[in-house]
């Protein structure tokens, strides 16, 4: 499916912006309206933007992203506070640029756990399928 960059206006008035897969711009619109949003206006993306190619990232920086995700969900904060807070203290650009993506995915309607199938050289299919199993439950 293509994916989608959009603008949309929530019931509440808020304008928000993302990215989101759809088959055409009547399927974009179908899945903002069951997101309670409404669409303004959407351009496909050509490409993905969010494919880093064959980046690695080293496990000191992964392990940094469990702890950080670890402490602050237990602290109640929620899961797109988490990813911003840890996307704007990360030194590592190209794995910045990956949370960032992860965000915007996020807030486009998009699991946790399929963002970050998004990046499979970034995250292994373990990890994936753990986070999706933690989702489930």
């Amino acid at each position: 499916m293509p994916l989608y960059k959009y603008k949309s206006i929530s019931r509440d008035g808020k304008v928000r912006l993302g990215n989101l897969d759809a088959a055409n711009e009547s399927d974009l619109e179908k899945r903002l309206s069951k997101m309670k949003l409404d669409l303004i206006r959407s351009s496909e993306i050509k490409e993905k933007k969010m494919s880093i190619g064959r980046m690695k990232v080293s496990k000191a920086d992964l392990i940094v992203f469990c702890m950080h995700m670890s402490q602050l969900t237990r602290a109640g904060v929620p899961l797109i506070a988490c990813l911003a807070d840890l996307r704007d203290s990360m030194d590592n650009s190209k794995f910045k640029d990956v949370v960032a993506n992860l965000i915007d995915l996020i807030e486009g309607g998009t699991t946790l756990s399929d963002s970050l199938a998004e990046y499979p050289t970034v995250f292994d299919h373990l990890f994936i399928s753990l986070i999706r199993a933690g989702e489930a439950s």
